[in-house]
C-alpha cells in the first residue's frame, strides 16, 4: 500500500514538473491576498485553489499552463512568455502582474 501512494505521488509530481518544464517563472512584486487572487483567477478564466497556507490558480494557456502560485501573500508566476529561466527570478510588477502572467501576455525580458 505504501509503495501505491509512493508511485502516486511520483507521478503526480512528474505531470506537474513536466508540464511547467517550458514556461518560464517570475517574482511578483508586492502581497496578494487570496481573494485578490481568487477574482483575477475567475476574471481569466482560470482555476482557483487554496489549502495549508498556499493558493493559487491555473489556466490553459497555448497547450500549456500559466499559472500563479502564492505562498503567504508572496507569488510568483509561470508561463510561456513569462521569460527564459534563470537562477534568479525576474519580477513582474504592477497592479495586474497575476492577470498578465494567467492571459500569458508577458514578454519576454532581453
Amino acid at each position: 500500500m505504501r509503495k501505491s501512494w509512493v508511485l502516486i505521488i511520483a507521478l503526480a509530481t512528474f505531470g506537474l514538473v513536466a508540464g511547467l518544464a517550458s514556461a518560464g517563472h517570475v517574482s511578483i512584486k508586492g502581497t496578494h491576498s487570496a481573494n485578490e487572487i481568487r477574482g483575477t483567477c475567475n476574471s481569466a478564466g482560470g482555476t482557483f485553489s487554496e489549502g495549508g497556507g498556499i493558493y493559487g490558480c491555473q489556466k490553459a494557456c497555448g497547450g500549456e499552463v500559466c499559472s500563479v502560485t502564492c505562498v503567504g501573500g508572496k507569488c510568483t508566476g509561470s508561463c510561456p512568455n513569462c521569460g527564459r529561466r534563470e537562477r534568479r527570478l525576474p519580477t513582474l510588477g504592477g497592479t495586474d502582474a497575476a492577470d498578465r502572467i494567467l492571459k500569458d501576455s508577458v514578454e519576454q525580458p532581453y
